[in-house]
């Protein structure tokens, strides 16, 4: 073959070759860059900020994000209360650009329950998480972690401000920040230690909500026998709660009232805490119309710290009692 036509040929093949690369690299980079978009765009749908009208349904989202939970309880249907809400709040077009970067919102419309309405089954589901929550009224706003932990609940009345829910937000915000500190704590600490642990989140958490912790509460005096952190006589008397008011509901008043008496006398608590378990009594006793039994607990609670202010407030308590008895009769 002439030397002039092998370089013909060598120039065409590697011009053939050229083009043929070119293309190869353009048809690949504009599939790199469609894919990139394409990412994009799913995970900004993945990720957008949107209302979600069932709990379930955000707690899943939460867990996938690793945000929280905003949850509104609400009767936009029959309270004006929410409907102010709802308004000035809620349907504002910033506030899920407000809120989005930390939590899930979740709003839950609870019915109102007049004994004849035939509830859907998402109203079903929606009562059944007020009821468990144990929610007060309407309108609630709680803030809780995607495993159903309440460490905040956000206070609204009729007339409060947008700002002013934006900034208890916030607050929200950073107390959950010290809430995830204090849970990893729980599983790196034992004894004395872990009930300090225990307190804190006890005491970071809206009382109404506190016993969502009534299995972690029933372990400090088994973590502290000795009662070294001075908190054992605090949390037997919440556990001593519950235990209560069970027998209360089961129309067992006096029972009710001896298991707080014989807490009373556990001799780890300290005087005011003994008071108060014996006053608790005496209450129990009230509700029973034990009148007897609850002039026994009255006085016992306070012989138990005599020079205390609550015992002063008692011993006037227990004379109108006897006096109006006396009457009565």
């Amino acid at each position: 073959m002439p030397k002039r036509f092998r370089r013909r040929c060598t120039v065409f093949c590697m011009k053939k070759l050229s083009s043929k690369t070119s293309l190869i690299l353009i048809i690949t980079v504009f599939a790199v860059v469609l894919c990139a978009a394409f990412v994009i765009v799913i995970h900004g749908y993945r990720n957008q900020v949107k209302w979600y009208y069932d709990y379930e349904t955000a707690r899943e989202q939460a867990f996938r994000t690793q945000k929280d939970i905003l949850l509104v309880f609400e009767g936009s249907s029959w309270d004006e209360a929410s409907n102010q809400l709802k308004a000035d709040i809620l349907d504002k077009d910033n506030f899920l650009k407000a809120i989005g970067k930390n939590y899930v919102p979740c709003r839950l419309e609870i019915p109102l329950d007049d004994g004849e309405t035939t509830f859907s089954e998402q109203q079903e589901k929606n009562l059944e998480i007020y009821q468990i929550f144990a929610i007060p009224e309407v309108p609630t706003i709680l803030v809780l972690t995607a495993n159903n932990q309440i460490y905040d609940t956000i206070p609204y009345t009729t007339g409060t401000t947008y700002d002013a829910i934006i900034q208890s937000i916030a607050s929200a915000t950073d107390k959950g920040k010290y809430i995830t500190v204090l849970n990893d704590k729980l599983n790196r600490t034992s004894g004395i230690e872990k009930v300090a642990v225990i307190d804190e989140l006890v005491s970071n958490t809206p009382q109404d909500y506190i016993f969502q912790f009534y299995n972690l509460i029933s372990t400090v005096p088994e973590l502290d026998p000795k009662n070294e952190s001075g908190l054992v006589g605090k949390y037997t008397l919440i556990i001593t709660h519950v235990a209560s008011l069970e027998k209360l509901f089961n129309g067992d008043a006096e029972g009710a009232a001896k298991v707080y008496a014989e807490v009373a006398e556990n001799p780890l608590f300290k005087p005011e805490e003994k008071l108060e378990a014996y006053y608790k009594a005496a209450t129990m006793c009230y509700y029973g119309e034990l009148n007897d039994l609850l002039k026994e607990y009255l006085t016992k609670a306070i012989e138990a710290d005599p020079e205390s202010e609550n015992a002063s407030i008692l011993r006037t308590t227990l004379q109108n009692f006897i006096a109006e008895e006396s009457e009565q009769k």
